[in-house]
Parts: structure tokens; C-alpha cells; sequence
């Protein structure tokens, strides 16, 4: 067996030249393997499932040393070959005994090693036009590999899904990313909300190139939107880490980059929904059992910016109304009138639930209504600063039926502090309208 220690005592040349000979034979033992394999024969099996635990070996180390980069031809020529004994390894009895499952395994792992690699050097690039994969092949991967790889193989989507978007119609676009959205929720809900699927799923479908383009993320029923409102479903039950790291993803996103702002908009009902959510409790014992099927699960993922620690979903509003201040608060030109409607149909929703419940019959602090009515409020009190006075008629006549609505004296605080700041900023519009009010 190759030990993978005695890499670590030797000067970068003698590291690179005996990975480049022990590479090619594990490129010919791949080559030469997979028709084998994929008669059935036992044995056949077992020397390519050595030959790619071996190449695994090869690869984490390089993965850990500098100056050890890969040729084109060589990377090329191994990721065929794994493609080819995934394809082939996923034919023997749908991948499920002991012996299968933990060659499809190594296979899959090399595949991701080979693209970090690709990262770490530069000397790797553009190998995913070289290679055949395609969603269908990959989905059935999915069905025929263990829990264990879904990880990597949902890193080995990731990184075609950009191509594979890229050079189609806006249509093909449309329905290519429906497809990846209904594959990658179907990941999450059989891994049973594992964190590192979860994540995988996040960065993949809400990424900076998706979110800028309108096409994936304009209409009522976009790929995207489906994806995030069901992501909503899931942080709302019982794993709040999964709708936190959700959204600080998306407005990180909407912060950083002014094309995917400004379509927002988009989101409105989400965005609404997170602003008067209850804070949500983690589920202990649940997170417990997430962290230990995730302990030596770190394939697929490389070094990724830190993110907020599960438990903390207080912070859900913030990050959503810090996005939103930002966005309004600096738009870029000719953006104005759309970032105006964006505001007025987010402030619509907000009212509509601030004026739906009634706490007359419902007087208790803790209880949902209140949380839901209090938070509208707020987040209304956040707002508001940013309508124009084309748009203060509208905003007075929503506070107006909201307040004939029966609340508590600490919800009244934040009517009585929008009618304030309107009067202050808007007085020739504002005091007039509630002169004529207060006699009511």
C-alpha cells in the first residue's frame, strides 16, 4: 500500500516526479480497469477500487504541498477515467454493496481533490469542456452512489453548472436550472438536512452569476425564488441554521454585487415573511446529530468566508434589514423607480399584516400574533425613511386602517413613531391628513 507520510520529507521535485509516474498508472489502471469492471468480475472491481484509493492518496498530498502542479493532459486524461469508472462502478447492482460503495466513494473524492487542485495551482483550467458529464448522468449518480458522496458529487454539479447555464436559450436556461433546483432539494430533504449538503446546495443555486441574471430570477415561479422559498419551509420547521445561512448568502450577494439588487424585488413575499418571523429555537439534539454525520465530511468544500454560528437567529431580521437599507439607500441610476416599487409592495405586505391581527382577543406578550404585529411594526419604523413623497398618501392611508385595528401599548409606540417621522419629514402632506384623522 502507498503511504502517504514520506511526501512530507521530500523536496517539491522529488514529490512532483513520483506523483506524475504514480499518476499515469493510475491513469492506465483506469483506462485498462473499467471495461473490466464493468463485466462483474469481483476481482476487477477490487483492482480498480485499489488502483483509485491509491490515486485518493496521491491527491490529498499534492493537495497539501506547494509548487506541485498538474498538467493539462494528465488531469484530463485522470478525470475521464474517473467519469468512466463512476459510470461503470454505478452499473454493478446499483452501487449499494460494501465493495462498490466505497470505490464509487474514492472515485468521487479524486474527482473533487482534482478540481481543488485545479484551484490551487491554476494550471488546470477549462477541463470541464473535456469531460463527458452531463446533469442526467450526474443525477444518476445521485441515485446509484451512498449518502456519503452525495457531497462531492453535488461539488462536481457545482462547478458544470455554470457551462452548463451558459450556453443555452433563456428558456433552456429556465428549465436547465429547474432541473438542478428540483435535484439539489431532493439532496437536502433525502440527507435529512445534512449541513454539508445544505451548504453545498446554498452556494451552488444562489450564487453571483445566477442571481444577476433576470432571467433565473424574474417571474413568479423562477428556479430561484422556488428554491429559497423552500429553503424557508425547511429553516421555519425545525433547522434554523439553514434559512440564517440562506439568507446572509442571498443579501451578501444583493450587497455586493448591484445586478443582483437590483432584482431583489424578486424575493418581496420571502423578504416579508423573514421580517416578521418569530425568533426560531434550534433544535438541539437534531444539530447534535447533523454535526456528527458531518465530522469527516469536509469533501467538496473549499475554504469559504466565516459564517454566522448556528443558533443565532435573531440575527435573521438584521441581516435582511441591513440588505434592504443598504439597497434603498444607495441605488444606482436608473434604478430609482424600481427600487421605489420594490419598497411600496414590501411596505404593502407589511401593513397587510400589521392590520390583519387583531390583539383584542389576544392580549398575551408571547404570544405569535403579537410577535408577528410588533415585528411588522418595526421593520415598518426601518423603512419608512426610505418612501418618497409621491408615495406618502398611500403610506398614511395604510397606518390609518392598520391603527383602527385593536394592539397593545407597546405596538401603538411604533404607529405613533411612523405617524412622527412622517409629519417631521412630509409636513405639508402629513399634518393636515392627521388633523382630519384624530377627529375619528
Amino acid at each position: 500500500s502507498l503511504q502517504v507520510d514520506p511526501f512530507f520529507h521530500l523536496p517539491s521535485r522529488q514529490v512532483a516526479g513520483a506523483a506524475q509516474r504514480v499518476l499515469q498508472t493510475c491513469a492506465d489502471v483506469l483506462d485498462a480497469g473499467v471495461d473490466d469492471a464493468a463485466v462483474g468480475d469481483a476481482e476487477d472491481v477490487r483492482r480498480l477500487g485499489r488502483a483509485v484509493a491509491v490515486l485518493r492518496s496521491i491527491l490529498e498530498a499534492l493537495l497539501l504541498q506547494s509548487g506541485t502542479g498538474l498538467w493539462r493532459e494528465r488531469a484530463a486524461q485522470l478525470m475521464g477515467g474517473l467519469v468512466k469508472a463512476a459510470a461503470s462502478l454505478g452499473l454493478q447492482r446499483g452501487g449499494r454493496d460494501l465493495l462498490l460503495s466505497l470505490a464509487l466513494e474514492n472515485v468521487w473524492r479524486c474527482l473533487v481533490l482534482l478540481y481543488r487542485l485545479q484551484g490551487v495551482d491554476g494550471l488546470v483550467d477549462n477541463t470541464d469542456a473535456s469531460i463527458p458529464v452531463d446533469m442526467e448522468f450526474l443525477s444518476s449518480a445521485l441515485e446509484t452512489s451512498s449518502r456519503s458522496s452525495v457531497p462531492d458529487i453535488l461539488y462536481c454539479i457545482s462547478r458544470h453548472l455554470p457551462s452548463h447555464l451558459s450556453s443555452s436559450t433563456e428558456q433552456q436556461r429556465q428549465e436547465r436550472l429547474n432541473t438542478v433546483v428540483t435535484l439539489v432539494l431532493g439532496c437536502v430533504e433525502e440527507c435529512n438536512y445534512r449541513k454539508s449538503v445544505t451548504q453545498l446546495a446554498i452556494e451552488m443555486v444562489l450564487s453571483p452569476a445566477i442571481l444577476a441574471d433576470a432571467a433565473l430570477c424574474r417571474g413568479a415561479d423562477n428556479p430561484v425564488r422556488r428554491f429559497f422559498h423552500r429553503l424557508v419551509e425547511f429553516g421555519t420547521v425545525k433547522r434554523a441554521y439553514i434559512l440564517l445561512n440562506a439568507t446572509a448568502r442571498l443579501t451578501s450577494i444583493w450587497r455586493a454585487k448591484p445586478a443582483a439588487g437590483a432584482l431583489a424585488g424578486e424575493f418581496v413575499e420571502e423578504l416579508a415573511q423573514l421580517l416578521v418571523l418569530r425568533e426560531l429555537e434550534e433544535d438541539v439534539y437534531q444539530q447534535a446529530n447533523d454535526n456528527e454525520r458531518d465530522q469527516e465530511m469536509n469533501a467538496g468544500k473549499e475554504e469559504t468566508e466565516a459564517r454566522p454560528e448556528e443558533g443565532q437567529s435573531a440575527l435573521l431580521r438584521i441581516l435582511v434589514l441591513g440588505c434592504l437599507c443598504d439597497l434603498f439607500r444607495h441605488p444606482d441610476d436608473g434604478r430609482n423607480a424600481k427600487q421605489a416599487k420594490f419598497l411600496m409592495s414590501l411596505l404593502t405586505r407589511l401593513f397587510e399584516v400589521a392590520a390583519a391581527v387583531d390583539l383584542r382577543r389576544a392580549q398575551i406578550l408571547t404570544s405569535p400574533d403579537y410577535s408577528c404585529k410588533l415585528r411588522a411594526w418595526q421593520a415598518i419604523c426601518v423603512l419608512v425613511p426610505f418612501v418618497n413623497v409621491e408615495n406618502v398618501p398611500l403610506i398614511q392611508e395604510s397606518v390609518y386602517a392598520a391603527m383602527r385595528v385593536v394592539a397593545v401599548p407597546s405596538v401603538r409606540y411604533y404607529q405613533d413613531t411612523v405617524l412622527a417621522y412622517l409629519c417631521q419629514k412630509f409636513p405639508d402632506v402629513t399634518i393636515p391628513f392627521l388633523v382630519m384623522a384624530l377627529t375619528d
